[in-house]
């Protein structure tokens, strides 16, 4: 299971967190545009040996950032705030270590942001080319990126069913598939160009009445899709497959957390899947077999609220609204697995030659099959 990590403060409720390059992380939160006395920051810290700093550099905000995504370049992030609208900061990261500058972007782009309504999911593209951006209006807005300029858009009169959750661009299909899941529970496959649903995700019979939370296509170039799902009070991960005729199936699903899952992310190599849950619990899961890396119970005190991958898939960060963010370090996808396949190899041959030796020995009962092993020990140490 693992024992928690420590946990760093940083002064406010969090609610976003991202991991560009490098060892430099970034959080954000705060206590919303009315005078809570709560400052609304963007903190930078930095990971060293699976552990995190104090913050090395901040940027203070007027109003509350509630989602964050990192450009792929590594070198912005937009924020959504909780009042509406976005914002970009510009990020310089010196080559020879040393705190980062956060600079609040100005401009006609800055501008363009910041009109924006109320988002509560955001997704670039892999190229950096496009910025999805998620309303609670039941919208999405697709922006040319730098530009910020519009250049498609999903709303309700198209089919979008309720405010949007979460959202991803299928890098196998050159970005020009979302993957947009709902306030309702609904999740499906949309053309943005078109504005057209091309395919409802139904969950299998044995979660129906459940509902879709959370999304993100593979990394590995193939056209697999990952979603959480929520039935009678448990988390579930579903790996999805998409074939060359369009066609999609459900590959595998796994019962992973005994509560809601509230954060969740793909690493950058595609290895890994990040999970948080409602009761502050920590997991990582490999992607290639659904099968656990890490768990970490009550890593927060509170519901997680975001979670993130290192760029190498091997370290797991998460925040809270309980003011803390906890980095996880996660063993290596494939390890643990075949650890656990030699030690069953080895008790399955422990056990036959137990019962061969004692076959030929007449041992009787499961005292003498105690005595045999102490003495079997005994002979083994002489």
């Amino acid at each position: 299971m693992g024992k928690p990590p420590p946990a760093r403060k940083y002064g406010a409720p969090l609610y976003a967190a991202a991991w560009p390059t490098g060892s430099t992380v970034y959080v954000a939160g705060g206590g919303g545009k009315k005078s809570s006395g709560i400052k609304n920051r963007v903190v930078a810290a930095v990971v060293t040996n699976q552990t995190l700093s104090d913050e090395v550099a901040h940027l203070q905000l007027e109003d509350c950032p509630i989602r964050m995504a990192a450009h792929p370049a590594g070198k912005i992030l937009v924020l959504a705030l909780g009042g509406g609208g976005l914002c970009r900061i510009d990020l310089t990261v010196p080559e020879h270590g040393g705190a980062p500058v956060l600079a609040l972007a100005t401009g006609e782009e800055a501008d363009r942001l910041a009109k924006l309504p109320v988002a509560k999911a955001l997704a670039f593209s892999s190229d950096g080319r496009r910025l999805a951006v998620g309303g609670e209006d039941a919208s999405v807005i697709v922006l040319d990126w730098p530009s910020a300029q519009p250049r498609s858009s999903i709303t309700a009169a198209g089919g979008l069913k309720d405010g949007v959750r979460d959202m991803d661009f299928s890098a196998a299909h050159q970005n020009r598939v979302l993957a947009i899941a709902c306030e309702d529970g609904s999740c499906g496959l949309w053309d943005w160009e078109k504005g057209s649903l091309l395919l409802p995700l139904q969950l299998p019979e044995s979660l129906r009445g459940g509902s879709f939370s959370r999304c993100r296509f593979a990394r590995d170039g193939s056209m697999g899709l990952f979603t959480v799902a929520a039935h009678r009070g448990d988390g579930f991960l579903l790996h999805w497959e998409q074939n060359d005729d369009g066609d999609v199936t459900l590959k595998r699903k796994v019962k992973a957390a005994n509560s809601p899952i509230t954060a969740f992310d793909i690493g950058g190599q595609g290895s890994c899947l990040a999970v948080g849950t409602s009761e502050g619990d920590v997991f990582a899961w490999s992607t290639q077999s659904l099968s656990r890396l890490r768990r970490v119970k009550a890593a927060h005190m509170v519901f997680t609220t975001a979670a993130v991958m290192s760029p190498d898939d091997r370290t797991l960060l998460t925040v809270s609204a309980d003011a803390s963010a906890v980095v996880t370090g996660v063993q290596k996808p494939g390890r643990g697995r075949l650890l656990g396949r030699l030690t069953l190899v080895l008790l399955v041959v422990l056990a036959f030659l137990v019962w061969y030796i004692s076959s030929l020995r007449n041992v009787k009962d499961l005292g003498d099959v105690q005595h045999l092993v102490e003495e079997l020990a005994a002979e083994g140490d002489q």
